[in-house]
């Protein structure tokens, strides 16, 4: 359930800011088919934005064949290690531009970005949308207000 919640409060943060972008944003159920080396394999991130000019029309039924601009996983007791590894490797390589995996065992977010370059956000510290998300920041902290 606090994964679940995690994801709630960044689809809350990322909704507002694509309002004015206009782009679709979609929470756990949304599914993305965009890996050619997984044919049929469907990710749903907890947290996924994908640009208009990446995805002109969100679809009625079915999932997006296209990579989203910005996803979001959350750790959860039930991932295994290697899956925090091998799903943002796997977003960057299908065309996704920035990734953040959630972990609140150590309340961090690990920075995956489509360069290849990694970072790590702790409590204390603002995440940044960076080019993804142009204008777009969330205080890591804030992400984990339930744990306190």
């Amino acid at each position: 359930m606090l994964c679940s919640s995690i994801g709630a409060r960044f689809a809350v943060r990322v909704m507002e800011w694509a309002d004015r972008t206009k782009g679709a944003v979609t929470g756990a159920s949304g599914g993305f088919v965009c890996f050619p080396w997984f044919p049929g394999d469907v990710r749903m991130p907890e947290v996924a934005y994908t640009s208009r000019n990446r995805l002109p029309v969100l679809r009625r039924e079915g999932w997006a064949h296209v990579a989203p601009k910005f996803a979001v996983e959350v750790v959860s007791p039930e991932n295994r290690a290697f899956d925090m590894e091998d799903k943002p490797r796997d977003y960057i390589r299908a065309g996704v531009d920035l990734v953040w995996v959630v972990v609140p065992s150590t309340e961090s977010v690990h920075i995956w970005r489509k360069d290849g370059s990694r970072a790590v956000a702790q409590k204390g510290e603002i995440l940044s949308g960076e080019d993804a998300l142009p204008g777009f920041s969330v205080p890591v902290a804030s992400l984990f207000e339930e744990l306190d």
